[in-house]
């Protein structure tokens, strides 16, 4: 992060860091120390808490009050030395931290952190060092020590790394001033966070290799309360809390059983119900007994299967249809179709693609229960043949036109004739294989033909040489469905100009 950090700085100076710039770092600065004040809040109410802890319970609090409070000593050690040499910097040109003197200056902090017999670069690195180390004895999880050591790096990484720089030149040689203040406030900010990370690490161990209760429960955590007649009803029975030198005995219907699991077959429909008691035995050799009851439903086998946008088929078409079997994950459900294709898509949803017109389909559902297949449903549905599309025409802003009054602009600028069945529960294409128009003239009829969706030629030039208040068919419209059928539309589009 800080290796990033000072790319982005570079960068800026290399492209010569302007008034706004300067104005940027100490927004930034002023964001960073903010983020100090919160951590800093934080960490001392984490601290506290162990206190407290100490406090009630010192033989088990005391050794970790002790560690928080060395490793807290260490925080400020660090923090109060990166504090002083942010001082330093900004004395060298007579200012101080709260009147920066020469913002862009490259000369302070290369001085400060690099200047020959008394450069502090080298030193901080080391610091630096020590206290990610010392962090990473106490933080076990593996995300929070990743990040404390890529917060608390002296790699030099990317180009810099390249040119084989020493951390502390790469950090700090042609620094502005207000550029390596916010770079050190930077590194405060997260010797902080990673304050924040120790202290509570230390804070939650300490009742690492225990537990604490106010009350002690019996459970029966069954692995499904709703049971398939043929199925088992299987349950967990155990105490809230558990001591492990100590197994509790467990009662259920006054029989004694040997292990935790509780395994009955569910041969009876309806609700059912388990009741028992566990027995706990205490040091003084008193026996405690805590009662549970637990009810489950045992259903016949049954499926549920509907049509997602219908309550029938239509023949050739991808109809959607959902499938659940209550109790049953989706992967331990199949199923299979008579009468067409049956495929499965997603989380329950499948397509049914009947074949025949008139003849039923049938959805036959299987479970997998304890390993066991079962049939657990059949559902038929009727199979109709897809109905009739409306012809129409698409005009400015994709309104479908279905006949009367049009501008001959308008007519014109369509792509050609469409037809579909939109009935706001089917949203079905179909496409268009020819057409004609059909006008009338002195008497005599006249036909110009397209093959396709589009208007021929012809059909444009004839267009053209009407006049205003004159009409005309788009008749013998022929559309091909998604079911594969060639069908040709009776009704015409009437069009008036």
């Amino acid at each position: 992060m800080i290796n990033m950090m000072y790319l982005v700085l570079t960068a800026m100076l290399a492209l010569n860091v302007s008034t706004d710039v300067l104005v940027g770092f100490d927004f930034m600065e002023d964001s960073i120390d903010r983020t100090i004040k919160s951590t800093k809040n934080k960490n001392q109410a984490t601290l506290s808490d162990i206190h407290k802890y100490a406090e009630a319970n010192p033989q088990k609090a005391q050794p970790t009050l002790t560690r928080a409070e060395e490793f807290r000593a260490q925080t400020d050690s660090l923090i109060n030395y990166i504090q002083s040499l942010k001082e330093k910097i900004v004395s060298h040109k007579g200012g101080t931290l709260s009147d920066i003197q020469q913002k862009d200056d490259i000369d302070a902090a290369s001085q400060v952190m690099l200047g020959a017999g008394f450069g502090e670069g080298g030193r901080l690195r080391k610091h630096i060092d020590s206290y990610r180390e010392k962090a990473l004895i106490y933080i076990t999880d593996s995300l929070k020590r990743s990040a404390v050591k890529q917060n608390l790096t002296t790699k030099v990484s990317g180009s810099l790394n390249v040119a084989g720089l020493a951390w502390e030149n790469a950090m700090f040689n042609n620094m502005p001033t207000i550029a390596a203040i916010t770079l050190l406030s930077k590194m405060q900010s997260d010797i902080l966070d990673a304050e924040n990370e120790v202290l509570n690490a230390l804070y939650r161990n300490i009742d690492h290799k225990d537990f604490r209760v106010n009350e002690v429960n019996a459970y029966v955590l069954p692995y499904s309360d709703y049971v398939i007649k043929g199925g088992r009803y299987s349950a967990k029975i155990i105490l809230a809390a558990e001591d492990s030198t100590k197994k509790p005995e467990v009662f259920v219907n006054g029989q004694s059983l040997d292990s935790e699991m509780y395994d009955i077959a569910a041969s009876k429909v309806g609700e059912q119900s388990v009741s028992g008691y566990i027995a706990l035995e205490h040091g003084d050799g008193n026996i405690s007994k805590y009662p549970f009851s637990k009810k489950y439903t045992v259903v016949e086998p049954t499926a549920t299967v509907s049509a997602t946008m219908m309550n029938i088929f239509y023949a050739g078409f991808e109809n959607p249809v959902s499938i659940s079997v209550p109790g049953i994950p989706n992967d331990k459900i199949s199923a299979s179709m008579s009468n067409g294709t049956l495929s499965r898509k997603n989380n329950g949803e499948w397509v049914a693609k009947p074949s025949k017109v008139g003849t039923d389909a049938t959805i036959s559902v299987s479970a997998e229960v304890n390993g066991k297949t079962q049939i657990v449903s059949a559902n038929t549905f009727r199979v109709r043949a897809l109905p009739l599309p409306a012809p129409y025409l698409t005009i400015d802003a994709g309104e479908r036109y279905l006949g009367g009054k049009i501008k001959r602009e308008s007519l014109l600028l369509t792509t050609g004739v469409e037809a579909g069945i939109f009935d706001g529960l089917l949203n079905i294409p179909f496409n268009v294989l020819g057409f004609d128009i059909r006008l009338s003239n002195g008497g005599m009829t006249q036909y110009e033909s397209s093959e396709g969706n589009r208007f021929s030629r012809k059909q444009i030039e004839l267009i053209r040489r009407m006049g205003r208040g004159s009409s005309f068919n788009i008749s013998n419209i022929k559309v091909k469905g998604p079911d594969g059928i060639i069908r040709q539309l009776p009704n015409p589009i009437e069009v008036l100009l």
